[in-house]
């Protein structure tokens, strides 16, 4: 028996313009449209946004809105659905690596945990958190480039998860020992990568 599992939102976010497409999945693999539309991208435009998907949404299953990261414009959207509770998947662009001189973003390393923790990272910037607020405006200072540095609060982020589960301890922002890691504790990590998570790379110097 034929039966929906999701809903799969896609947009395609500018700096003025929210292009988006809404399919239905089913559990023999089939998708059908279910309509596409153009929005402003600001907080209007937001809740029609908003208000089309619940339109369409004719099924209660989940709904996963999908957008790539482009610059700073999908920011602001990305926050408004994650507060509305929906299943946001962030996904990286692609960068070129055959560009001399220039920074890049690997493309290796799991997909999954880039994806997961993206919205973190942006957060952690975004509310203040002094450390990272101190990565990211060293790597902007260097680069310009957003994405490589949300990238290496990423793998900071990781490294840091790690340390705390390891050694079963509370995240305190003012215990410098904890943030940075002891080098027999980075070995561990790295070597715990190879094996469970592979590495979120970044080939600018990460601090």
């Amino acid at each position: 028996m034929v039966s929906p599992i999701k809903y799969s939102v896609g947009a395609d976010v500018s700096k003025s313009d929210i292009y988006v497409a809404m399919l239905l999945q089913t559990n023999d693999l089939k998708t059908v449209v279910k309509g596409t539309r153009k929005f402003a991208n600001n907080s209007d435009g937001f809740k029609q946004f908003e208000n089309w998907i619940h339109s369409h949404k004719k099924f209660d299953i989940a709904v996963h809105i999908t957008m790539e990261a482009t610059g700073n414009y999908h920011e602001n959207l990305a926050f408004y659905f994650d507060n509305q509770h929906f299943i946001v998947n962030v996904v990286l662009p692609k960068q070129s690596s055959k560009r001399n001189g220039k920074t890049r973003i690997s493309k290796k390393g799991n997909s999954h945990i880039r994806r997961i923790l993206h919205l973190p990272a942006l957060n952690v910037v975004r509310y203040g958190e002094k450390k990272f607020v101190q990565i990211y405006e060293r790597i902007m200072s260097r680069h310009n480039k957003k994405m490589v540095a949300y990238v290496a609060i990423q793998r900071k982020l990781l490294a840091l998860i790690y340390t705390l589960r390891k050694k079963n301890k509370a995240y305190n922002a003012d215990f410098q020992s904890t943030f940075g890691i002891i080098a027999t504790t980075k070995r561990q990590f790295f070597s715990f990568q190879a094996t469970n998570f592979s590495k979120i790379t970044c080939s600018a110097k990460i601090p």
